[in-house]
């Protein structure tokens, strides 16, 4: 090696070293989006900065040609690692699939090929230009390397400028530090190719590489910014009516869509790189609910300044080329309005349920079957259950025909015609009981429709206390009629005889004639008392039976 050459040797070593240990260290951060690819692209540095190096040590020989044809696998490659890189990194990885990556490497591909075979086609180099120090003598597919090159890195550029375009401030730092990294291996290599420097002999782009992969790694590695892509699912979030904020791994948001923002009543620079706990204090309360959890899914009740609000709260992991977390995604849900509503309506619930409940009378709520009125029972309240002497389970997990010994409902067809025809029917009919006790009861079916289908709402009431008091009622009143026909024997049995013996005394004025004729006036009077009552008893017994309907039976019913 020449002396004047030691410098440049010295200089490409370090290099390909310091790419080695960013290629290494890259790997490190498997939750960075572009990880990967920017080892690769580190790792092609150092492989075309250490081939180009020992190129210098010789010169004029063979070995020079080796291992400079050997340091076009790195500049090759570059350009397409490059791409692989901005894609990556901008969320665009799934432009990168089998194909595509494939068709990037074509050119590449033939690049290495003409090389190799260069001395004898004379396709990149039209003459021995790959000998130290370099004569200026291109081939056709030098050209077409040079414009590919250039066009894959510009490529990237356009992705990088964009993102940073549509980025929030947060993220633009990193950004730009990516974009001006780009910038250098084409000042580098535009300097080299157009002569620009005189004198200057060797390929500096590999140092420009170099300069770009310190660049990136702080901008995108070492820089206080999230691991996560810098564009999150882009458009999508921003329509989103739901409040979306991305999170980083120490819950700082890195972005938030414009729902966000009008939920948390900030400006979006004010919201970026804050935590999230400043905004929302119920994260606190589900990050020690849920210890260790990267997907959460919850519902979050508080009071804002003196108003109810309740928050569905989602949180997914962000996963960007690689398996880990990197990140969480947080979407929150303002459904105060639906909970105020869930709220009432359960109250309204509850309102009915007691008084449901609390009715005097069997309700029961049933289906209609095909051989009466009473088909598979629904529901019933709690007075139903102590009239059946059955608990709600048992009553609506049987058919309301097997219900063996319970309501006697007859199958009455024509009752239910009349329930389908309008609506409503009710009759009297009895049950009986668990312990045998039978008791009248009035059902009243009343038909509607729920969810499509016709339900029955039957009331049943217990009528056994009337049919007691009607009971006693008519005892009453046969006594009254009893008592109407032993005074009608009275007045017939006892009246008549006294008339004779009045008339046969008054014949005999004597004194004891007189005191039979006057103790017989005092029996006459104590019979027309009783009379009167009987009279006032009858008006009784006629007044019942004219307004009250009573009726007496004497033997066997009348027809």
């Amino acid at each position: 090696m020449l002396p004047e050459m030691m410098p440049y040797f010295i200089l490409l070593m370090i290099t390909a070293a310091i790419s080695v240990i960013l290629s290494y260290l890259s790997l490190g951060k498997p939750k960075t989006a572009g990880s990967k690819p920017f080892s690769v692209l580190m790792l092609a540095v150092a492989i075309w900065s250490f081939a180009y190096g020992f190129g210098f040590e010789y010169l004029d020989s063979a070995n020079m040609v080796i291992y400079s044809k050997i340091s076009f696998f790195g500049i090759a490659l570059s350009p397409v690692l490059w791409v692989w890189f901005v894609l990556e990194y901008t969320g665009r990885e799934r432009y990168i699939n089998g194909k595509l990556f494939s068709a990037l490497l074509i050119i590449p591909a033939v690049t290495i090929l003409i090389i190799s075979s260069n001395d004898v086609y004379s396709l990149y180099y039209t003459y021995d230009s790959m000998v130290f120090p370099v004569q200026n003598g291109y081939g056709p597919w030098y050209y077409v390397h040079k414009a590919y090159s250039y066009l894959l890195i510009i490529s990237g550029l356009f992705y990088l400028s964009k993102v940073y375009i549509e980025s929030p401030d947060y993220y633009r730092p990193g950004i730009l530090l990516v974009i001006v990294g780009a910038f250098l291996p084409l000042i580098g290599n535009f300097i080299y190719a157009s002569g620009m420097i005189p004198g200057l002999f060797f390929d500096i782009t590999p140092f420009f590489f170099l300069l770009t992969g310190v660049i990136v790694y702080t901008g995108v590695f070492r820089q206080n910014s999230p691991e996560i892509m810098p564009v999150v699912y882009g458009n999508l979030i921003k329509v989103m009516k739901d409040s979306v904020f991305v999170l980083d791994g120490s819950d700082t948001i890195v972005d938030v869509n414009p729902s966000g923002v009008l939920l948390t009543g900030k400006n979006r620079d004010l919201l970026v790189g804050q935590k999230i706990y400043c905004f929302f204090s119920f994260m606190h309360d589900l990050k020690n609910r849920y210890p260790g959890c990267d997907t959460i899914d919850d519902v979050a009740e508080f009071y804002h300044n003196g108003v109810f609000r309740c928050y569905s709260v989602s949180i997914t992991p962000l996963f960007a080329g690689s398996s880990e977390n990197n990140g969480r995604l947080l979407i929150i849900r303002d459904i105060s309005e639906n909970k105020i509503s869930e709220n009432a309506l359960r109250s309204s619930e509850h309102k009915y349920r007691t008084l449901f409940n609390n009715i005097k009378d069997g309700v029961i709520l049933h289906r209609i079957s095909e051989s009466g009125i009473l088909g598979e029972i629904i529901d019933v309240n709690d007075f139903a259950c102590s009239l059946f002497e059955m608990s709600k389970a048992e009553l609506c997990k049987i058919n309301g025909e097997q219900i063996s010994g319970v309501i006697v409902y007859e199958h009455d067809l024509a009752r239910l015609n009349r329930l389908l025809d309008t609506g409503y029917v009710s009759f009297e009919t009895s049950f009986v009981r668990k312990d045998g006790l039978k008791l009248p009861v009035i059902v009243s079916s009343h038909i509607f429709s729920l969810g499509g289908e016709e339900i029955v709402l039957s009331l049943v009431r217990d009528i056994s206390s009337q049919k007691e008091i009607q009971k006693r009622e008519m005892s009453a009143l046969l006594q009254i009629e009893k008592n109407i026909e032993q005074m009608s024997l009275l007045n017939d049995n006892i009246r008549n005889p006294l008339a004779v013996i009045v008339g046969l005394s008054s014949l005999d004025d004597t004194n004891h004639s007189r005191i039979i004729i006057e103790e017989s006036h005092k029996i006459d009077e104590i019979v027309k008392k009783l009379d009167l009552g009987c009279l006032e008893s009858e008006k009784i017994r006629q007044f019942l039976m004219k307004h009250y309907n009573f009726k007496l039976y004497c033997g066997d019913e009348p027809d």
